[in-house]
């Protein structure tokens, strides 16, 4: 199976880079080299014992991932990057064999991409980097995707420690109480910061 032939014959084969949505062929990206790493690990399931058999699979591999580019909304499994797009740090080549397979998937490549928060509904970065830690490193699921903003995201862990904090029956330290108003003025809990400064203050003063 001679990735040579292989190029030979696909390497012209004209396809536009979502990333940058310029005009490419094929042997302007790592996709036949992907595609044939995925051939070989038994991703790809249909038989490719014969360059011509693994020419086909990775001709209908192309044209899946190149509708990336024609949505307005990319499905993240079809996202890549072309090799100038990944030399400029705008894409990062995904290790397929780390990811925990779900519903679709593997994912090729990792790109930054703009989501929604569910709790606030602002727009936020899901960066390519943290989809490769998640999916890779973490082992996620490939189904999941991040759903806060990093602000939300920050909150929910202040929410927690406030949770560990309030359970507390004794009575709090200056410390403790300096947490609890630095947690609530994230959280933007204007009358709780009060409260806990006046604690704060009538601690202090009873020395």
């Amino acid at each position: 199976m001679s990735q040579l032939k292989i190029r030979k014959t696909l390497g012209k084969t004209p396809i536009t880079c979502p990333c940058c949505k310029e005009l490419k062929t094929l042997n302007d990206t790592p996709l036949i080299t992907i595609f044939q790493k995925q051939a070989k690990a038994g991703v790809i399931r249909k038989k490719t014992d014969t360059v011509e058999a693994l020419n086909k699979e990775i001709l209908s591999s192309i044209e899946y991932y190149s509708d990336a580019v024609n949505q307005k909304e990319c499905h993240q499994y079809k996202l890549w990057a072309c090799n100038q797009c990944i030399k400029d740090e705008k894409a990062i080549i995904a290790d397929f064999s780390k990811q925990q397979p779900s519903y679709g998937g593997p994912y090729i490549m990792y790109l930054d991409l703009m989501l929604n928060c569910k709790y606030c509904d602002t727009s936020f970065c899901f960066s390519a980097k943290e989809q490769q830690y998640w999916y890779e490193d973490l082992q996620l699921t490939i189904d999941a995707k991040a759903t806060r903003c990093n602000d939300c995201r920050k909150k929910k862990v202040v929410q927690q420690r406030l949770m560990v904090l309030l359970a507390k029956e004794s009575v709090f330290t200056e410390e403790e109480l300096e947490e609890l108003i630095e947690c609530y003025e994230i959280i933007g809990s204007k009358e709780k910061v009060q409260e806990y400064k006046g604690r704060l203050k009538n601690k202090r003063n009873s020395k």
